[in-house]
């Protein structure tokens, strides 16, 4: 059951990123749960490049780190931090059966003008996540490129060359488990089950951010497109940490009806079991409802850092080089 609950999240949240509520993201979110709905397929295809000044950033992170905690505070140095500047690019693309909740995705990504090739990820229902150890070493080739040579073992050659020799043996290497990603080896669902949470995930998702457009997402030939620079995407998440400020209600009331859809859709145990969870949960909410204004605060300051930080000059050049462009077509 929970696997079954696992993977529909990750399909909904991977056809819903950058979406808010305007009539064209209303419609776009409409085109994926019909492709929920329907058990059908699609294909997830993007690009996100930055140019990454490092040296900038690690003292912007001292100047913040003695913002909080003072000017005599020295905290840890590493041997091993990143420097200069560089250059990413990362293209991917997923292909989602909706029909056995099987994806898989993958990577070209290009570091500092070194193309490396990621293989491919595989997230199964059943088996978990895999990946392929075209991954792996890619992964590693990355590691090593971006840290140079150091006394550190894992950049050795002979850490490499056993790196080498394990990869050559396994073509697929699970990465989690599925018992290990839910914390149980659930029962197949009923499909009618199945269907409710559907429903449930994308209503929560309507009804959460109800008012609320990010303006990212446009209409194409058999699908939409999301695009956004580095400053639209940080920005989005000072105006919806806002939007949670002023719209506390909205957001507990459509959290609550979604896990008491999952309560009721999903078995928790025996009757006593699922009963008492469902009173744990309204408690929590309970809680939360009588701490509203710490919410609202919480919420409120988090957006007024990520504001300040936007207007930071070495935030700012991670962020202008920043961009994002992802396509969602039904196959």
């Amino acid at each position: 059951m929970k696997k079954k609950l696992a993977a529909l999240l990750c399909g909904v949240m991977c056809v819903t990123a950058f979406t808010g509520c305007s009539r064209t993201e209303l419609a776009y979110l409409n085109m994926s749960k019909g492709l929920m709905d329907t058990m059908s397929s699609c294909t997830v295809e993007g690009s996100m490049q930055a140019d990454i000044d490092f040296d900038a950033l690690q003292d912007f992170e001292k100047d913040m780190t003695a913002a909080v905690y003072g000017e005599d505070y020295e905290g840890v140095e590493s041997d091993y931090a990143l420097e200069g500047k560089k250059s990413l690019k990362v293209d991917y693309d997923m292909n989602m059966n909706l029909d056995t909740l099987e994806y898989d995705m993958s990577f070209d990504v290009n570091y500092n003008g070194k193309s490396y090739d990621l293989g491919k990820l595989y997230y199964s229902m059943n088996q978990g996540v895999y990946a392929t150890s075209d991954t792996l070493w890619g992964m590693y080739q990355i590691y090593t490129d971006m840290y140079g040579k150091t006394d550190q073992y894992i950049v050795s050659d002979a850490f490499a060359a056993d790196l080498s020799k394990i990869l050559a043996e396994e073509r697929y290497i699970e990465l989690v488990s599925m018992e290990d990603l839910t914390g149980v080896d659930m029962e197949t669902m009923p499909e009618q089950d199945m269907a409710a949470l559907y429903d449930a995930a994308f209503t929560f998702y309507e009804d959460v951010l109800d008012g609320f457009e990010t303006g990212m997402v446009k209409e194409i030939n058999g699908g939409y497109q999301i695009k956004a620079d580095g400053r639209q995407a940080a920005q989005l998440l000072a105006d919806l940490l806002h939007f949670a400020a002023d719209n506390p209600e909205q957001m507990l009331d459509a959290t609550e009806a979604y896990m008491t859809a999952v309560l009721n859709s999903v078995e928790a145990g025996t009757p006593e079991e699922t009963a008492m969870a469902k009173e744990q949960m309204a408690m929590i909410f309970a809680e939360v409802r009588a701490s509203q204004t710490d919410f609202i605060d919480a919420a409120e300051q988090m957006a007024m850092l990520v504001e300040m930080m936007m207007q930071d000059t070495r935030v700012a050049m991670l962020l202008d080089s920043f961009q994002y462009v992802g396509t969602v077509k039904e196959r």
